[in-house]
């Protein structure tokens, strides 16, 4: 059963390589490029590759890859890349200059005290609000929607909410919509955000409830430029609730762009200091002191999860960033429960993540995740970062930044890490490059957790650390390179196999 698809695994990888040949003219000056690139090739493929397969033929499918991509790959380029291999792992990571805006709310125009977010929170959260909105679709008319909101809701705060709540359940964003008054946006139940806004802003005149609508500029999937903020104008509202003035944004409630009326709370009554990342107008901010238009600008985008999930962005505080180094690093602070990755794209194309980028618990800090990118050449790139909890399936974007890298040299990819690594909490803290060269001597540095057996797999040799070299989870161990390395281990005594942790790759 395993002949034929391995033969053709076989040949499609000695095909690739025989198209690179004819292109190119290795030599000295071109290996490192050669290099990197034949281990990324080689790398997806097999990833690609495993991943539609059985898991029975899945270590026999990487095995036969790996063998025609290392031979072909030997047989075309025989240089000597033990120096340049540990000068790679030289390079410094870079952290670019991380100017902190001073971002404070004014307190002498809003509230940010803990009972007001307390009131604010306990009035979203209440399912008797959220069952009652769901009763109201035939409503026939703002008066209709006011009268029905009055008579279930006790104060403005209520108000406010139950009238948020309804616009995000029955009105559907509509990117050519045209029509933006208030009473036509209800009655077609679609808009686009002027026309949300007008909605709320007309509503809250009938509730007795001071209201403003606001015009700005938005960034929500991307940090933006000068000129590409200036083609994306928004529109929301400001209240007044006890001679506060709050922020609230009925278009994002409702999903925004997304078309799929997703009640988004986050944005009823916003905290201007969070509200600042995604929204700029001049005069209605909210801060003291106001930020500058260039200063918002240089803010990466926080959506909601980033807030509901506790995240603190520590380094980088800017979300447009320069380097010229060949490893970026981005440090967040987060609940243990919270994962991460990092997806790094040009355009809507994205680089396999597994090869640029790596996110893992901070060695000594456990309190905070760190997401290294390893950018492959010169460019503009958009950095994503996803989140969720161990709860969860599905992870949503929490952060967006962007990053222009010039002058690169010895780009890299990340070693192959497996599921075990995320389970078992292992960190790598040494090397972070995937590929090593036969006879280097590296030094294997991560922390595994509770491990009953460690082995390090190079080539025909399994190697088990002495205690000294593993002890209380921290494994410490020199190896001189014959083979691809493979990191192992073993937290069951009744386990009929030891798991692969990681694999770095020998070229």
């Amino acid at each position: 059963m395993t002949t034929k698809p391995l033969a053709i695994i076989t040949g499609a990888a000695s095909g690739i390589v025989q198209t690179i040949e004819k292109r190119a003219n290795p030599t000295k000056e071109n290996s490192n490029e050669l290099n990197n690139l034949f281990d990324d090739l080689k790398r997806t493929l097999v990833n690609a590759i495993i991943e539609q397969q059985p898991m029975l033929l899945q270590d026999l499918i990487k095995q036969s890859v790996a063998d025609a991509l290392k031979n072909q790959h030997k047989s075309m380029l025989n240089v000597t890349t033990t120096t340049n291999g540990q000068a790679n792992r030289q390079k410094a990571i870079t952290l670019a200059n991380s100017r902190e805006i001073k971002i404070s709310a004014d307190t002498k125009k809003t509230c940010i005290d803990t009972n007001f977010r307390q009131q604010r929170d306990a009035v979203v959260a209440n399912k008797r609000f959220r069952d009652l909105v769901q009763q109201w679709s035939a409503i026939s008319s703002m008066k209709d929607l006011t009268d029905t909101i009055k008579r279930h809701g006790t104060n403005k705060l209520e108000y406010a909410w139950l009238l948020f709540c309804w616009i995000g359940h029955y009105i559907k964003y509509a990117l050519n919509c045209n029509i933006n008054a208030a009473e036509s946006v209800f009655r077609t139940r679609q808009g686009v955000c002027r026309g949300f806004a007008s909605l709320y802003h007309e509503c809250c005149s009938l509730l007795s409830i001071d209201c403003y609508e606001i015009s700005g500029y938005a960034k929500n999937n991307l940090v933006k430029t000068n000129e590409e903020l200036n083609k994306s104008p928004h529109a929301w509202n400001s209240i007044v609730l006890d001679n506060y003035t709050y922020l609230v944004d009925p278009t994002w409630g409702a999903g925004g762009r997304d078309n799929e009326n997703k009640l988004e709370d986050f944005y009823f009554l916003t905290s201007p200091e969070e509200f600042i990342y995604t929204h700029y107008c001049s005069g209605y901010q909210l801060l003291a002191p106001e930020i500058s238009r260039a200063e918002f600008l240089s803010l990466p985008i926080m959506r909601s999860i980033y807030y509901q999930l506790g995240m603190n962005l520590l380094s980088p505080k800017q979300g447009f960033n320069e380097i010229s180094e060949n490893l970026f690093k981005i440090s967040i602070r987060t609940p243990k429960h919270v994962n991460m990755f990092a997806t790094l794209n040009v355009g809507k194309d994205e680089y396999p993540r597994n090869l640029h980028t790596f996110c893992q618990r901070d060695e000594t800090n456990r309190d905070i995740f760190n997401c290294y990118i390893a950018p492959p050449v010169d460019g503009l790139y958009n950095i994503d970062i996803f989140a969720n909890t161990n709860n969860e399936q599905t992870y949503q974007g929490a952060i967006n930044m962007r990053l222009r890298v010039s002058n690169i040299t010895n780009a890299f990819t990340f070693p192959m890490t497996y599921l075990t690594f995320k389970e078992h909490n292992c960190i790598l803290i040494e090397p972070l490059q995937g590929v090593v060269h036969k006879n280097e001597e590296i030094l294997i540095h991560m922390i595994i957790p509770n491990a009953n057996v460690i082995e390090i797999q190079n080539g025909y040799d399994h190697i088990v650390p002495t205690k000294d070299e593993y002890k209380k989870g921290l494994l410490k161990k020199k190896i001189r390179v014959q083979d691809d390395i493979k990191v192992c281990g073993r937290w069951d005594d009744n386990a009929d196999i030891i798991s692969t942790i990681c694999i770095f790759y020998m070229i």
